[in-house]
């Protein structure tokens, strides 16, 4: 989560640090400002791999030989 938040793509909180107000400021925000959602989103697809499923299962496959 730490590197999605750190490229923009992301906020995190501390769960006990979070109250229902501020949750509910956050989604708001994000609601009237399309573009800032936007740009998230765009950031969040940067951090994608593509094959990771794919990398994933032959780790494994590998530690089982």
């Amino acid at each position: 989560a730490q590197v999605f938040a750190q490229a923009g793509a992301a906020y995190t909180y501390r769960q006990n640090d979070l109250t229902g107000v501020q949750l509910e400021n956050i989604v708001l925000d994000l609601l009237n400002q399309p573009e800032k959602l936007e740009k998230m989103s765009h950031q969040a697809r940067s951090l994608a791999i593509p094959d990771s499923v794919e990398q994933l299962v032959s780790l494994i496959k590998d530690q089982c030989h």
